[in-house]
């Protein structure tokens, strides 16, 4: 699906096709999905799922 915005395209894909691309492992899919809150069918876009990944990434870990 395409979403337009000031005359740019923007490609909006189901989280679990940028996973696949990034390589992730489905934990790591799940995780994502878990922290932000999202279904994975949910339709984001690149931009979107790398500030996710980002986001998890960087997160605070243990208690």
């Amino acid at each position: 699906m395409a979403k337009k915005k000031a005359g740019e395209e923007i490609t909006l894909k189901p989280v679990t096709d940028w996973a696949e691309d990034a390589g992730l492992k489905k934990w790591q899919m799940l995780a994502v999905c878990r922290a932000e809150r999202w279904l994975s069918d949910k339709q984001v876009s690149k931009a979107e799922f790398d500030a996710a990944f980002e986001r998890f990434n960087s997160r605070a870990m243990g208690g």
